[in-house]
């Protein structure tokens, strides 16, 4: 299109150039008009011969220098509009720059935008992670805070129940020494008891064995013949019973002598005779005894050897 438009300059420039010829041509006729006037014919042909040479010339002169001029001024003219394309081509390549960095300015910014929200995204995301990873570690954390709590109590309930125990097994142990000390002392005191006790049993079976020492020979010496004689006071021969026999009988009596039972612990072979002498011994009671209480506890029962023939114990 610049180009076109440079070819029309053109054109109208050449025609420019025509008019200004057509000009000084007109110009110069009437000039030669005006000189033909003042100047004879005859005298004067080659004038206007040489006139014309010289105004062809300066013509060609002018006309070069209009063609140089309407060259230069094209030139200039083309010049500037090269100019002019180059500053629009310039200025187009400005504006494609221009648009091409706006279009990139738009793309980066919605790349910066895209990249803001994904950051954003990132962020929230990575902040959403972080609060879950922390919501997380305090869950943990409680969790293990409330683990060690428990086995912290656990531990202590644990103590608590071992120093319980340990007390209670030093208490046992405690009592068990004590009722050891009082079963030692009361085995002792048993001891001592029954140290007594054969004591006081061999002093009093000393004693007793004395009494019925004292009490057979009081018993022997002051009573037994004459239980024998009650005896045998009472008695009454069997008929046929032979000379020399004797039978032992054992006979129980209360304290006043009163005869309570009396039986054969060996008998004389012959059966009469023996209950002979059972009869006269329950017909003799009550028998000479001695009134002391403690001769009692070894005369309630006595054995009395009974021989009619010699009245000997």
């Amino acid at each position: 299109m610049n180009r076109v438009r440079g070819v029309k300059l053109t054109s109208r420039s050449v025609v420019f150039a025509l008019a200004v010829h057509g000009l000084i041509l007109l110009l110069l006729g009437l000039s030669i008009d005006w000189k033909s006037d003042s100047i004879p014919m005859a005298a004067n042909q080659a004038a206007p011969v040489q006139a014309q040479a010289i105004a062809a010339a300066d013509l060609d002169k002018e006309l070069k220098k209009i063609k140089d001029r309407e060259y230069e001024k094209i030139k200039k003219q083309q010049d500037e509009e090269k100019k002019l394309k180059e500053l629009k081509e310039e200025q187009e390549r400005e504006k494609k720059k221009l648009a091409d960095l706006e279009k990139k300015a738009r793309e980066a910014e919605a790349q910066r935008v895209i990249e803001e929200q994904q950051r954003k995204e990132n962020e929230a995301k990575q902040l959403a992670l972080a609060k879950e990873k922390e919501k997380k570690e305090q869950t943990e954390a409680e969790k293990k805070r409330k683990e060690d709590e428990a086995k912290k109590k656990r531990l202590a309930e644990q103590k608590k129940k071992e120093e319980e125990a340990k007390r209670l097994a030093e208490e046992k142990k405690r009592e068990a020494a004590e009722k050891e000390k009082q079963r030692l002392a009361e085995l002792k005191r048993q001891e001592d008891l029954k140290r007594q006790q054969a004591e006081r049993e061999l002093q009093d079976r000393l004693e007793d064995e004395r009494n019925e020492r004292l009490a057979t020979s009081t018993f022997t010496n002051q009573y037994v013949a004459a239980i024998q004689q009650k005896v045998s006071s009472n008695w009454i021969r069997p008929p046929g019973a032979q000379q020399g026999l004797t039978a032992l009988v054992a006979v129980r009596v209360t304290p006043a002598g009163d005869v309570l039972s009396a039986r054969v612990v060996r008998g004389s072979g012959d059966p009469i005779f023996d209950r002979s002498v059972i009869n006269a011994v329950l017909k003799a009671s009550p028998l000479p005894f001695p009134q002391d209480p403690k001769f009692y506890e070894f005369l309630r029962e006595f054995n009395l050897d009974f021989r009619p023939d010699h009245l000997v114990s």
